[in-house]
């Protein structure tokens, strides 16, 4: 094979740019003829020795390509002056991969050699090759093979991998725990394992089962390591039949003097009030793959049924609604909202019929399906905002009576702490306000529009930090508004609809008399922007929610048939177009928040080994 030449190269348009001449397929003409001198051994001038196997270089071609050839032949290391270089400790195949991917920028990478790559490439500090096989390893990963991929990628500092093949063990951890791999981890890694928070199953009672399996693997030389296991197994969430008829059955764990206080710590668990559950050492804190996507909840008084407040949730994926636990007392106007454990939180509003505002708070108790009575606020509010920051639950504004006569705005803010299950009074706001709209954004709550008091309309916004407990005021929007909604999308609050006058506060009937144009704040440029409603029409009371990064809005149900819709925001056209969701009717939906839901799921049929029963 004779080296190219510019006759032989392919026939391109020439580069010249004031003079200067640029060719666009030197460099492959480059790396073609330094594959052929590699070939034909010619100008080489040391030589790769790895066990029996020979590689006759260039000292120049190496050290461009490889930071560990530069740094050797560069110092006065005893290597730079020597022919022969021998390489121990990696597998010659794969060095000769990665010789030639150095002449020829080509490398075959398959899943029976990319191991052994990956580690020639490290010792030559080669990323591009490293990025590579990580590629390939990522592309093959399944049950049988991530722990292991997972203890090679930290060997070898690859973090990408590394952290792809711990997601791929926590979300897929019903079909790992199967596998050798999981009943070959030592002690302290299968502890590591069962105690995240991030595994992707519907009931604990699986972990506890791939557990014990782990132990039945070696019985007599795991058994020592009982009580630990089980100590990190989040009792606090398994059935309490399941714990008597299958743990405390169980023949490992009734001989253990140590797990036998474990149990009799899960039975007083059992035996406590929800409140007094909260500071037990049990954990009962459910795991990522417990948890539904985000769903948007409804919680409004049916109107065609007295003395009912029912709590819907609208399932964006499957496009259903479906029903959870009502309500002990009726309320209409109550607030609601979600905090970063998916608790749902409902308080004040009116009790049913109309009689005035309460001050009564609930709950919500994923795992039972019940409401649970908490402390109540320290003042009665209806028409006004509940919003969460940092676990921490704020009631801000609203009405504290409905009695035309002696009705005021009530300024004070109330913080409820769910651990101490009480409420105190934080900052006041500055402007009191009623029917406004809420939402927070890294850790600040924005007030935004309502009614003053006497009559008038707000178009301000005002801002609460809690970690300093202090308000700013910012930019005020374009239009006055009352009853509307709001909702954050990334770096921007939406606000859709509402009134802009007390005096169509009776004109809920008819969507022409509410704001048809919906504002934009973005908080980056801390400034506003007036968009016209896509229906032409505006919603009294609308609702506005995102939930896995989908922004709705639909209208609150309060008769207005013709206006019963719900909209979608498209980011593509930004613009509102029509969802296809068919809203209940028959409340009036007041209240609204997003959270996740407990999988209602029975434990995965895992085998368990016969020790275990």
């Amino acid at each position: 094979m004779n080296p190219p030449t510019e006759d032989d190269s392919p026939s391109v348009s020439p580069r010249i740019n004031n003079g200067e001449f640029q060719n666009p397929v030197h460099s492959v003409m480059l790396l073609e003829g330094l594959q052929e001198l590699y070939q034909r051994r010619l100008f080489t001038d040391v030589t790769l020795v790895i066990a029996d196997h020979k590689f006759e270089c260039h000292r120049n071609v190496l050290s461009a390509c490889s930071p560990y050839f530069k740094a050797m032949f560069t110092t006065d290391l005893m290597e730079s002056r020597n022919d022969e270089i021998v390489i121990c400790n990696v597998n010659p195949q794969a060095v000769e991969s990665v010789v030639n991917y150095i002449y020829t920028s080509k490398l075959n990478i398959t899943e029976e050699n990319v191991q052994a790559v990956l580690s020639a490439a490290h010792l030559f500090q080669m990323q591009a090759v490293i990025d590579a096989c990580c590629k390939v390893m990522e592309n093959h990963l399944h049950a049988s093979n991530c722990i292991g991929v997972y203890h090679f990628a930290d060997m070898y500092s690859c973090i990408a991998l590394k952290n792809t093949a711990n997601r791929f063990l926590n979300e897929n951890f019903m079909q790992v725990c199967e596998q050798e791999e999981f009943l070959q981890l030592s002690s302290d890694e299968l502890l590591e394992v069962i105690s995240r928070e991030q595994l992707s199953v519907t009931s604990e009672e699986d972990i506890f089962e791939a557990a014990m399996n782990w132990i039945n693997y070696d019985p007599d030389g795991r058994r020592t390591h009982l009580h630990p296991v089980l100590s990190s197994i989040r009792l606090g969430l398994i059935d309490m039949k399941y714990v008597q008829n299958v743990i405390g059955n169980n023949a490992l764990i009734a001989s253990d003097d140590k797990c036998h206080n474990i149990m009799k710590d899960v039975k007083e668990f059992y035996q406590m009030s929800e409140n007094a559950r909260r500071d037990s050492r049990l954990n009962a804190i459910p795991r990522a793959g417990m948890w539904t996507d985000e769903m948007i909840v409804c919680i409004g008084l049916d109107i065609n049924e007295s003395g009912h407040t029912h709590v819907q949730y609208h399932d964006p994926r499957t496009n259903r609604w479906h029903q959870i636990q009502s309500l002990p007392y009726p309320l209409g106007l109550p607030a609601c909202t979600s905090t970063c454990d998916n608790t749902i939180y409902v308080a004040g509003g009116v009790l049913y019929p109309w009689e005035d505002c309460t001050d009564l708070c609930y709950s919500y108790d994923h795992r039972q399906n019940r409401w649970i009575q908490r402390s109540a606020m320290q003042n009665p509010r209806s028409y006004f905002s509940l919003v969460s920051v940092d676990g921490l639950v704020y009631a801000i504004g609203g009405l504290n009576t409905l009695q035309e006569d002696r009705y005021s705005v009530v300024s004070i803010v109330e913080c409820f702490s769910p651990r101490k299950n009480e409420w105190r009074t934080v900052s006041s706001i500055p402007e009191p306000v009623f029917g406004h709209a809420t939402v927070v954004h890294k850790g600040l709550i924005y007030v935004i529009g309502g009614v003053r008091t006497g009559t008038l309309i707000s178009k301000k916004v005002q801002c609460y930090d809690p970690a300093k407990n202090t308000w700013k005021e910012l930019p005020p929007m374009k239009n006055a508004r009352a009853l509307c909604s709001a909702t954050v999308r990334g770096d921007t609050i939406f606000v859709v609809g509402g009134l802009d006058r007390v005096s169509r506060w009776n004109t809920i009937l008819s969507p022409a008399m509410c704001l048809s144009s919906y504002e934009i704040y973005n908080i980056r440029d801390n400034e506003w922007s007036e968009h016209q409603h896509v229906s032409g029409a505006g919603l009294f009371f609308p609702l506005v929610v995102t939930a896995n990064d989908r922004t709705f809005a639909f209208q609150n149900g309060l008769g207005a048939d013709s206006n019963d819709v719900m909209l979608l925001w498209d980011e593509d056209s930004k613009a509102w177009i029509y969802h296809d969701s068919i809203l209940p009717t028959e409340d009036c939906r007041y209240g609204v928040t997003v959270s996740r839901f407990l999988k209602r799921k029975k434990a995965s049929p895992l085998k368990l080994s016969p020790n275990n029963h």
